[in-house]
């Protein structure tokens, strides 16, 4: 039986750590991450979103299934629409999305 000093347990252990806390780091730094999950609107929780990403695009998922690729560009997930774009902005404070709609804003606050 090969017994580890002190030393080398404690040297182990801080190594595994440093290397999860390294894989959490990247895993949550890619830009637009903030974006991802289940997101219900504010006013009418029947209205729900589905945000997920592939590579760089993002697919936003609506309550009928319906799919709509976006991308992220300077902080703001872009849907295109005809020759614009509809912007989603994501609000850090309140840990909303705010969307544009026929009749202002609508809020999407996340779905613990």
């Amino acid at each position: 039986m090969v017994r580890l000093s002190r030393t080398s347990v404690l040297l182990r252990s801080s190594v595994q750590s440093t290397l999860l806390l390294a894989l959490l780091l990247i895993g949550c730094s890619r830009p637009g991450h903030e974006f991802i999950g289940k997101w219900a609107n504010s006013a009418n929780s029947v209205d729900t979103i589905i945000i997920s990403r592939t590579g760089d695009q993002f697919q936003i998922t609506g309550p009928d299934n319906g799919k709509i690729n976006a991308t992220f560009n300077n902080g703001i997930l872009q849907i295109p629409v005809a020759d614009s774009t509809m912007d989603l902005r994501y609000i850090k404070a309140t840990d909303t999305i705010q969307a544009p709609s026929m009749f202002g804003t609508v809020e999407y606050k996340r779905v613990k």
